[in-house]
């Protein structure tokens, strides 16, 4: 309504006001995230607003901001425009080491592993207890996994290779071995039991033997004694080196002599005669 001057009519014109009701934003709440979660899409209501602190499309990726409590906004379309808050907390991984060797040797029955933290969940060859039998497995590589949860409920994985190695073997000496020196060659690698190749032998004996070549003896022209030779076979690291011993006895050969010259007597005559009078060259110990 307008003032006029006296005596004139009032003046008056209609204004229309539209009041548009606010659209109030939301985001809808999320749970705490660990550092290592997979991007996530926050939602916001109504839709067609902006966010910021995050990407436009609203995308949020723990990888790119790390622990702690970050803040996220979103404001509402439209005219009247209205924003939420949210606090996006990011939880860290407790990351353990386990302490166990690159390499084993299967002569070990078995070993037991240990984490730091403890108590978390082993897998792979290893049981529950973090205990692997190594009598199971065959040389080569096989895994070990340890996972531990830590109080946020957030879970880190470790994955590790264990090789098993191959333990070698000299093999088990018959003990001792007795032979002639009858012009006899004896091949020692096979006297000995369960004895892997590739190994090499070695004359212990006080007097080396000329007749000894890449473990066959040959005892011909062996003068008689105790000769010791020993075979050794080089382990592939962690397994350690094995040796063996074999002894041989050399004696001279055994005979039961040459007759000598024939003896005459009358059968009338009664003489006692020693049998070994009339062999020569016998080895003693004989029986008649």
């Amino acid at each position: 309504i307008l003032d006029t001057p006296v005596g004139c009519p009032p003046q008056m014109e209609n204004i229309i006001i539209e009041v548009t009701a606010n659209l109030l934003a939301q985001i809808t709440p999320i749970d705490p995230l660990c550092e290592d979660a997979d991007p996530i899409q926050l939602i916001g209501n109504p839709a067609g607003g902006v966010w910021q602190g995050v990407g436009a499309d609203g995308m949020f990726n723990p990888a790119d901001f790390g622990v702690g409590i970050h803040q996220v906004l979103y404001q509402a379309p439209g005219d009247c425009q209205t924003t939420d808050q949210l606090e996006i907390k990011i939880n860290p991984l407790t990351l353990p080491t386990v302490n166990m060797p690159n390499a084993i040797c299967k002569n070990e029955q078995s070993i037991l592993l240990n984490a730091d933290p403890p108590n978390g969940n082993w897998g792979g060859i290893a049981n529950e207890s973090g205990l692997i039998n190594l009598e199971l497995y065959n040389p080569g590589l096989h895994p070990v996994t340890y996972q531990y949860t830590n109080e946020y409920g957030c879970k880190a994985f470790v994955e590790l290779e264990l090789e098993i190695v191959e333990a070698v073997s000299a093999g088990t000496s018959p003990g001792i071995i007795e032979v002639c020196n009858d012009n006899e060659s004896i091949n020692l690698f096979e006297e000995l039991t369960g004895a892997s190749t590739g190994g090499s032998w070695h004359d212990l004996s006080i007097n080396e033997s000329p007749n000894f070549v890449n473990g066959i003896l040959e005892t011909a022209g062996l003068s008689p004694g105790v000769y010791t030779f020993e075979y050794k076979v080089n382990g592939v690291s962690p397994c350690p080196d094995d040796t063996e011993k074999i002894i041989i006895e050399i004696e001279d050969p055994i005979t039961a002599g040459e007759p000598s010259d024939n003896i005459a007597f009358c059968e009338e005559e009664d003489i006692t005669l020693n049998l070994y009078d009339l062999i020569q060259g016998y080895s003693i110990g004989g029986s008649w």
